[in-house]
């Protein structure tokens, strides 16, 4: 395949250049975004805590005595995992924004007259929304962290802070040997069941977003509504049919093997399913983009 480097970048800055307006707008929606969740959540705790202790001072022992709760003012479980699925709905977004150039006839013209190869220009558009998408959504969420703890240094004391960057440093690593749910001394294989959570994880979040990739390159507009209603019905479809599946199988017919060994094999399968999806979807996005004219947009 012809893949020149130097091709490959400047096709690269003069996209950054054109498209600035779009990928500032992306960028500040992401961050604005986190933070306005971050400033709703902190709201929240603030009036949790109001109406909870009578003074600082008596919230500062019960998180003493009885460890963080729910009536904390200093847990931002909700906030987090509001920040959780708005991050991960931003990154879909930019998944399904790859090919945001080819919507227009301009568009089309700027972006497939440039002297670049065709390979050249998806894998730019590619790297930018993957790479560049999760860049901007770790940037939000470490801005939102700024945020949360500047509104506490100025409400409530420095005791017992929490930090949304490590919550969400935790997650994107899929937690670590010792504060993962299950330890060794409950499970003889938790490092192994560790590993496979996370090749799962990671394998399954590349296939959706390549999944809103291939979206992006069967229709050019209002793709991300479509592709996210094709994939609920996808996801409907799958679960009832493993449902029924298990529901007529009788139990004996199955194997009897460790049941940890078994959730290994399990998350490695999934694993490996969604990383040949993610191959599959990648090819078939990239040669749908081979066929984009100038003309007239072929999947309108």
């Amino acid at each position: 395949m012809d893949f020149d480097k130097d091709r490959f970048l400047n096709f690269g800055r003069y996209d950054l250049t054109i498209n600035n307006a779009f990928y500032r707008t992306m960028l500040l929606i992401t961050l604005f975004g986190a933070t306005g969740i971050t400033a709703i959540g902190f709201t929240a705790r603030w009036f949790i805590y109001k109406c909870t202790y009578d003074s600082i001072e008596q919230c500062v022992a019960d998180r003493t005595d009885y460890g963080s709760s729910y009536t904390d003012y200093q847990d931002i479980t909700t906030t987090f995992y509001a920040l959780i699925i708005f991050i991960t709905i931003m990154h879909t977004a930019f998944a399904g924004c790859t090919f945001h150039n080819l919507r227009n006839k301009q568009g089309r013209i700027n972006e497939l007259t440039l002297p670049a190869t065709n390979l050249e220009k998806y894998t730019w558009h590619l790297l930018l929304v993957i790479v560049g998408g999760f860049a901007a959504c770790i940037a939000a969420i470490v801005c939102a962290d700024a945020f949360n703890a500047v509104l506490n240094l100025i409400v409530f004391p420095l005791d017992a802070q929490t930090s949304i960057t490590k919550m969400a440093l935790s997650i994107i690593f899929v937690f670590d040997d010792e504060s993962v749910s299950f330890s060794s001394e409950a499970f003889s294989h938790s490092s192994n069941i560790i590993s496979a959570f996370r090749f799962a994880s990671l394998s399954s979040s590349i296939c959706g977003l390549m999944f809103y990739v291939l979206g992006n390159a069967v229709k050019y507009k209002y793709n991300i509504i479509l592709t996210f209603i094709t994939g609920q019905i996808i996801l409907i479809v799958t679960t009832i049919t493993f449902i029924i599946f298990f529901a007529n199988t009788e139990h004996h017919t199955f194997p009897n093997i460790d049941k940890e060994l078994g959730f290994i094999v399990i998350l490695n399968i999934i694993g490996i399913f969604c990383t040949i999806l993610s191959v599959v979807f990648a090819w078939g996005s990239y040669k749908l983009y081979q066929k984009a004219e100038i003309t007239k947009g072929w999947n309108k």
